[in-house]
């Protein structure tokens, strides 16, 4: 007795998918297969069944192109929500088949192109220590403008008026010794171009000394003195002008006419300075402008 091929045994069992697509490939027509059975139906070579999901996407990250690698590094979020979506499946000899987890899809993606994309902690360590190098080479080699200031003024003769009212000429000359202080931040040797010195009568304003030093040698994070002769000249074709009378008051010697009768001098005389550096090379820099005050006292 033959038992029919479409008897209880038979109608109970469904195809494997795997049965079912070599049947197709032979050309063996087979009954329908269940929803469920179609879906894993690329248990049997690992690769996503055609259409599915995803497949031109899948496929164009496979390629590799460089506009598909630059197109997948910079939208990071955009693959990362597909990758919750559409995970593909993996199958291993022995092993049931498995999701392709986040991990080792990040891992495939920096194998292929791991300049445009990075781990996050190699990113991140490498930034760190980019921005500290770039702190220290800063620190070391950008320039930093020397300072300069006048420690002290001394007279080098007494001063010499002019008083000539027929011509209207009224004026004083003295010869200053000026000691400069130059500190330099640097951690290398500057050049100091030239430094434009003016001194202006402290009760007045009005420009007595004008001076410049021309290639200054500055040492690195060193306090060095430096020494110069300028002097005092004013000039002026008013008797009354203040700055004269302050001058003539504090260094006109004894031996002028016009000096006071009892030779008293009402204190030292007070200059304020501005010092103008320019530094060679550093022309992009800002000059800075330093203002101090310093007294002499005049011989008499």
């Amino acid at each position: 007795m033959t038992r029919s091929p479409h008897g209880p045994e038979a109608t109970s069992r469904s195809p494997t998918p795997c049965a079912s697509r070599a049947s197709h490939d032979d050309g063996l027509a087979l009954p329908a297969l269940p929803a469920a059975a179609l879906e894993n139906i690329d248990h049997c070579n690992g690769l996503l069944a055609p259409g599915a999901f995803g497949d031109e996407k899948q496929r164009a990250r496979a390629d590799g192109s460089a506009w598909q690698r630059l197109l997948y590094a910079v939208r990071r979020g955009r693959r990362e929500r597909e990758a919750k979506l559409f995970r593909p499946v993996v199958v291993r000899p022995g092993r049931a088949p498995q999701p392709e987890g986040e991990d080792e899809e990040d891992a495939r993606i920096m194998s292929k192109f791991p300049f445009c994309c990075c781990a996050a902690r190699y990113c991140v360590a490498f930034s760190f220590v980019a921005v500290i190098l770039a702190a220290l080479i800063g620190f070391f080699a950008w320039p930093r403008m020397p300072s300069v200031s006048i420690s002290s003024l001394t007279p080098l003769a007494p001063a010499h008026t002019t008083h000539d009212p027929r011509n209207s000429l009224f004026g004083l000359r003295m010869p200053l010794r000026i000691a400069y202080e130059i500190h330099s931040g640097n951690f290398y040797p500057l050049r100091i171009a030239s430094a434009h010195v003016r001194g202006f009568d402290g009760v007045t304003g009005n420009r007595i000394i004008d001076t410049t030093l021309h290639d200054v040698r500055v040492a690195p994070l060193r306090m060095q003195f430096h020494t110069a002769s300028t002097q005092i000249d004013y000039l002026t074709s008013d008797m009354a002008d203040p700055a004269l009378t302050d001058l003539f008051g504090k260094c006109a010697p004894r031996s002028a006419h016009f000096a006071r009768a009892n030779g008293s001098r009402p204190g030292a005389l007070t200059i304020r300075f501005q010092i103008t550096v320019n530094v060679a090379g550093l022309h992009w820099l800002k000059q800075p402008v330093v203002t101090l005050n310093q007294k002499v006292d005049c011989p008499e």
